[in-house]
This record gives C-alpha cells, structure tokens and sequence, in this order.
C-alpha cells in the first residue's frame, strides 16, 4: 500500500488514490474545500441573516442534535446569532446517557424547544439485518432516518432550513467505499433478512429526497466558516454547560460505536483514519500524533453483548460472523440508488449550487466513479 504523505490513508483503502505529488485525493478535496470556506464571522452572519428574513413560523430552522461536541457548538453558535431553531434529536434507544444529558442541558440553558424522534421496535430488526447481511454500513438505517426526520418536522413547522453540524476540517467525509446509504439500499437489505415489517420506519426514498430538494429545502453548513478547532470548541462548552464529553467520536450511540468496531475488525478499516486525517490536514493534530492512537477504544466484551441481546442473534454467532474477513464490495449484491444519482446529476449539480444539498453529499453520490 502507497501511503499519502499527509495523512493516514493509502491506495489499497477504497476511494483513496495516491496523486502525483504523494498526497492523496481526500487531501486535494480538503484543500478545495479550504479555499471555498474560508473561515469568517461575516459569512455566518450573512447566512444567519437570510434564514431570519424567511421565517414564517415559530422557529428559523431545525438543527439536528446528539449530545456531540459539534452538534452542541452548533446550536450556541445560532442562538447567539439570533436564530430561534427548532432542535431535533432522533433516539434509537441507543444513545449514551452522557449524550442524552448533553441535549437536555443544552436546550434548557438556552431556552431551545427540543422534539425527541423514538424510533419504534423495528429498529432492532433492521439493524439485525445488517448484520446478517454481512455488510460494512450498519450506522446507514439511523442515518437516513435522521434525514428524512429532519424533513418531515422542517415540513411541520414552515421552515425550509435544515442545519447540520458537518465539519470538513474536524471529519472530512467517509469515503464512498466506506460508508454507503440510500433507501434503496436499506429497504433490500431489510427486505432479504429483516423478520419484522419495517412499518413506519422513517426511510428517505429517491423520491423522497427529489421532492424535498425541489421543493426548497436549505442544509447550509454554518461550522464551514468557524475558526475555532474542534478542541476550542469543546473547551468552549465544557465552560459555559458543563457540556460533558463522551470519548471517542460517535461513542455516544452504542450501535454507531459497533459500527466503527466492525469496520476495523471485519473490514479492516479504521474508521479513525478518516477524522484524524482531516485533523492533520487542518493542522489541528500531528501524523505522529495520530499514528500512535489510532485504535478505537471500547469496552468489546460489553458491547459484543448488548449488541447480540437487543437484535436477538445468538452471541456466539455473531463472533464468528465478525471473524469472516469481508471486501466492502459485498454491498454490490443489494439494490441500491447508486446509478438513479448519477443519471440525474444535473439535477443534484443544481441542488448543490444552489444550497439545497451538501457538496460532500454530490461528490460522493453524483460524482464519484
């Protein structure tokens, strides 16, 4: 394997690829990305002032919160900003209590509504089904039904800005031979192993998101413009809420944490090599630095175990299941929207321009080979 000579991805992981000058394609889009959002306060404001001027409701815009460190930044950053959002969180039942305090006493200090999205008991089985599928994006049934959660309660309240806390410059983006998701993807993956309907389970369909995209709704990334590092950040909440942090990233949800186990156990990805990159490219984190943590830490025993009891698999099924050494190429075998996005990327090229889906989510979906 050909290492970048930024960073800690390498030619064999899929989606990178080592360009001429040694640094890997992640490496250039980040730089892009740099040059298209360069950190500044006016253009936060600029944007803070357009979602105000088209309010219509109670609220400006709905934000998605976990209890996570950019999350929480996020929802200060607009309150102090003036904004009125709606926050929303979404609980598979499960989030880390540690999180689930985060949310509550963030919302309260900041006198912010907060609507509590539980998903029902087919959640389990959907997850299961991931599992028995054998596939690397166990997170992708949460993370569509974010999505389209977001949707639906910007629908209810009139406001037609969604906003997210993605940083590039702290996660940059899962490579699309990382992670995958679409609703396609998760209703075959259910369909084949699931044992239980998947009834109303908030699944984002192709159709789905070409309507909500063409009807209007913003996702503006206000984090792009923020000059402060992650670790600024959460010393920032630590002192003004006592905001607690949880560990690792994506610890405070027990499923999503499996998820990165199984990435490194089963497919031999680190899923840390991925933020820890974008951390040395913004200068927030040294290779050397990284190089010497790059293992998840985890209690494996205990969460092995929860896992095997809450989706109903014998547990030592399941260790052997995690000892089959998988490609990330055995998602091929399920439907997927992969080829509906790239045959309407003019549209989805327009929706970008215009703020009405991340870029991350176009390169990934609409533009990647």
């Amino acid at each position: 394997m050909t290492e970048c000579k930024v960073c800690l991805l390498g030619s064999e992981m899929p989606g990178v690829v080592i360009e001429q000058d040694g640094r890997c394609n992640w490496c250039h889009w980040q730089d892009q990305m740099e040059r298209d959002h360069t950190p500044d306060p006016w253009k936060i404001r600029e944007i803070t002032k357009q979602i105000k001027a088209k309010r219509k409701g109670s609220y400006d815009c709905v934000i998605g919160i976990s209890g996570g460190a950019d999350s929480s930044y996020l929802l200060d950053l607009v309150v102090r900003e003036g904004l009125r959002p709606l926050a929303v969180t979404m609980d598979d039942t499960w989030n880390d209590q540690k999180a689930c305090a985060n949310i509550e006493r963030m919302t309260n200090e900041l006198g912010v509504d907060l609507e509590t999205i539980v998903l029902g008991p087919q959640i389990d089985d959907i997850y299961a089904s991931f599992i028995k599928a054998s596939v690397p994006d166990l997170g992708a049934p949460t993370d569509m039904a974010i999505i389209k959660c977001l949707y639906n309660v910007a629908q209810s309240v009139k406001t037609k800005y969604i906003l997210d806390a993605h940083d590039f410059r702290s996660e940059a983006t899962m490579p699309l031979g990382w992670f995958y998701f679409d609703g396609a993807y998760i209703k075959d993956v259910h369909h084949r192993y699931g044992t239980m309907p998947m009834g109303d389970f908030p699944n984002l369909t192709f159709v789905d998101q070409m309507k909500y995209t063409a009807m209007g709704f913003e996702r503006p990334r206000l984090l792009y413009y923020v000059k402060k590092t992650k670790q600024q950040r959460m010393e920032e909440l630590q002192d003004k809420f006592e905001w607690v942090p949880y560990g690792e990233k994506h610890a405070e949800n027990a499923w999503t944490e499996f998820n990165n186990y199984v990435w490194q156990r089963k497919f031999g990805l680190n899923w840390k090599d991925v933020y820890q990159s974008a951390l040395i490219r913004s200068g927030q984190l040294s290779r050397a630095g990284a190089m010497t943590d790059r293992r998840p830490r985890i209690h494996e025993t205990a969460l092995i175990r929860t896992v095997a009891k809450r989706t109903g698999v014998s547990r030592t099924w399941l260790e052997q299941e995690l000892n089959v050494r998988e490609n990330v190429s055995c998602r091929d075998r399920f439907k997927t929207n992969k080829e509906l996005f790239r045959k309407t990327r003019a549209f989805w090229w327009v929706a970008m321009k215009t703020g009405r889906v991340p870029e991350t989510f176009y390169r990934k979906y609409c533009d990647a080979e």
